[in-house]
């Protein structure tokens, strides 16, 4: 791969791949992914699709496809609450994710995608 958006762009096909043929027993309807608002994983329609930074999503949104649904970033340098430990903190975005994997079907979810390093996207 030559940027991390078509390594992105490329982790998603193949993970839709897996579960649509490869697997031994296909899961075809796993097909949405989810992600971190305010998260960057590349400019190529796919990655963009699950590029949490809406600004640059916007002016592409008739040409990206809908496949991924967002969940609180991990920031507690500016959202741990008063009053809250860490821990308390990484529990509350836990029970986030696990809500939004049973909102959307635990059936249907194929992957996260989640940035290691966070601050590849401007504040707002």
């Amino acid at each position: 791969m030559d940027t991390g958006s078509a390594a992105n762009e490329a982790a998603k096909k193949i993970i839709l791949q897996y579960f649509a043929k490869e697997k031994q027993t296909p899961e075809p309807e796993r097909t949405l992914f989810i992600a971190r608002h305010h998260s960057y994983h590349g400019t190529t329609a796919g990655a963009l699709a699950s590029s949490g930074h809406s600004p640059r999503r916007v002016p592409f949104k008739s040409n990206i496809p809908d496949d991924t649904h967002f969940v609180s970033a991990c920031r507690p340098y500016r959202d741990l609450q008063d009053g809250m430990t860490e821990s308390e903190y990484v529990q509350q975005l836990a029970q986030e994710m696990e809500d939004k994997i049973v909102a959307l079907g635990s059936r249907k979810v194929a992957a996260v995608f989640i940035e290691p390093v966070v601050g590849a996207v401007s504040s707002f």
